[in-house]
């Protein structure tokens, strides 16, 4: 909500102006107080002044206003949009008979006052003013001369400062070498209140963590109340060496709100970033602004930036019971992973089916080995209904590690299988298998690998991919089937069993997009220290 006091402006216009702006009224008489320069409008402050010769209607009635002089002055600097009304305006007239004083043009409230000399009495009107130039007619009445000194006292209800409600707000959490957006909304809200001369300011971030910033194209739109609709275009692309101003709305004379604008940052580290925005108003108001800040803590990327429905990672809750109170050490047979995407999704084994757990298994990282021969784990319950349409999962392995097979695969189950068929320990070839039969994709190198597999329901395909590099893309199952319980190690139906060390799993509801796709192999590659 807007802030808003009020302002006084107060003024003079007399006779000597009128004459100074090339009116011949020299007949009428000069009184003397009507020189004191301190009390005067100067000339130059009239917008105009005209001599109707017509009937003119107003909200006292029609008079003839032949012989009457109007003039419209400004209101002393202010904008017309932020004038509250008028409060006081003494018209003083000097004049040897009756004279009546005409107001027009009037919207907004306002109280006028005329002195009649002949009956010493203050006559008072009541009526409307609009927002805009004070404009009024006098009318002489025959007999006399007519002059007149005018005070008006404008009330006038501006914004002391512009509040950006709520300030700025950021969705979600924040991590390293992945765009978010900041949104920032203003309202404005008042009687008449103006948000003229205004402007948004985004200052330099407080670090030089932010390598980019980028505004959507086109405009953005401040929806004042009753309609009317204002714009500005940002400047795009913004800049982080220089303060991001918008402007344009100087003509908005009326409450209303800034639809949210989104700007998007991208951090290359992690740490503490200060965004600010400022709300500038810069007209006949004491407070002229309002920032607000928001302080953005820059977390290091994991694939939970991505909302999985399974993040299986070596490092993370891995027990020797089934309990999950032993946390295992190097050699631990392995009864329980805990599932890091916070669904509940573990996987469990027992008996002579656990595998075990290697510390270290992979630049510093551990895993869980699988010996080729029984290990698997299930999980605790089926991933449905998440996985059973779109979605995408993503599994960090080393098939040289550890026991070897003939017929190894790292198998997520769920009637279409991910699989890595293997011939003596070393990844060969990757495939989809669809309960029945292999359908291989390409040819793999040995080694670690990060291995992915990406199911989009409306094409029925699915793409296999290998590090950085798409292997390829086949449909060979109906994404619609039922989904059973996950299995990791070997196949739901048993006899084909994984040899080597799983060091991560996340899965997605959805297919990621190809710039989540690459973040997500990116930070993958370096945590593991692949090429």
């Amino acid at each position: 909500m807007v802030k808003t006091g009020y302002r006084i402006v107060s003024g003079w216009v007399s006779r000597a102006e009128l004459y100074a702006n090339g009116y011949n009224l020299k007949d009428l008489p000069m009184q003397p107080d009507m020189v004191r320069g301190r009390r005067w409008v100067q000339p130059s402050n009239i917008a105009s002044i005209v001599r109707p010769a017509k009937l003119v209607d107003t909200p006292l009635g029609t008079r003839f206003a032949h012989g009457g002089l109007t003039f419209t002055w400004p209101l002393q600097g202010l904008s017309p949009n932020m004038v509250k009304y008028i409060q006081t305006a003494f018209f003083d007239f000097f004049n040897t008979s009756p004279t009546k004083f005409i107001n027009m043009q009037y919207s907004n409230k306002i109280t006028v006052q005329t002195f009649n000399r002949a009956t010493g009495d203050w006559e008072t009107y009541h009526t409307y003013a609009r927002l805009g130039d004070f404009s009024s007619e006098a009318q002489p009445v025959a007999g006399g001369y007519n002059e007149w000194n005018v005070f008006f006292t404008v009330v006038s209800e501006a914004p002391l400062g512009a509040d950006l409600t709520p300030a700025i707000s950021v969705s979600g959490n924040v991590y390293e070498n992945v765009e978010f957006d900041v949104d920032i909304t203003i309202n404005n809200a008042g009687d008449a209140a103006t948000f003229a001369g205004n402007e948004l300011t985004f200052p330099i971030p407080t670090n030089t963590e932010l390598v980019s910033v980028s505004a959507p194209s086109g405009t953005i739109e401040y929806s004042a109340d009753g309609g009317a609709t204002y714009s500005s275009t940002p400047p795009s692309p913004l800049s982080l060496t220089t303060d991001v101003r918008i402007s344009g709305f100087s003509n908005i004379a009326a409450s209303g709100s800034l639809s949210t604008f989104t700007f998007t940052l991208q951090p290359t580290a992690t740490g503490s970033v200060v965004v600010s925005a400022t709300a500038t108003t810069s007209e006949d108001v004491d407070t002229t602004n309002d920032t607000q800040s928001i302080n953005i803590n820059v977390l290091s990327f994991s694939p939970i930036a991505y909302s999985p429905s399974l993040w299986l990672e070596g490092d993370s809750e891995v027990y020797n019971d089934f309990g999950s109170s032993l946390l295992a050490s190097n050699g631990n047979t392995i009864d329980r992973w805990v599932d890091q995407s916070g669904n509940g999704n573990d996987f469990t084994a027992s008996g002579v089916t656990a595998p075990t757990y290697l510390v270290p298994a992979v630049n510093g990282h551990n895993g869980v080995v699988f010996d080729g021969v029984d290990d698997f784990m299930d999980a605790v319950s089926a991933i449905a209904p998440e996985l059973s349409n779109d979605f995408s999962i993503y599994i960090v392995i080393d098939a040289t590690t550890g026991f070897e097979s003939p017929n190894a695969e790292t198998i997520i189950d769920n009637n279409y299988q991910l699989a890595h068929k293997a011939n003596t320990g070393a990844l060969d070839s990757v495939g989809v298998y669809d309960g029945s039969a292999w359908h291989t994709v390409a040819q793999a190198a040995s080694g670690v690998q990060i291995l992915g597999y990406s199911a989009n329901s409306a094409s029925q395909t699915v793409t296999i991919y290998r590090d950085s590099s798409t292997l390829g893309s086949a449909n060979p199952v109906t994404l619609s089937q039922s989904v059973a319980v996950a299995r990791i190690g070997d196949s739901s139906g048993g006899g084909s069993n994984f040899a080597g060390t799983i060091l991560e799993v996340a899965a997605y509801p959805r297919e990621l997009t190809a710039s989540e796709h690459t973040q997500l192999i990116s930070h993958l590659k370096t945590k593991y220290n692949m090429p």
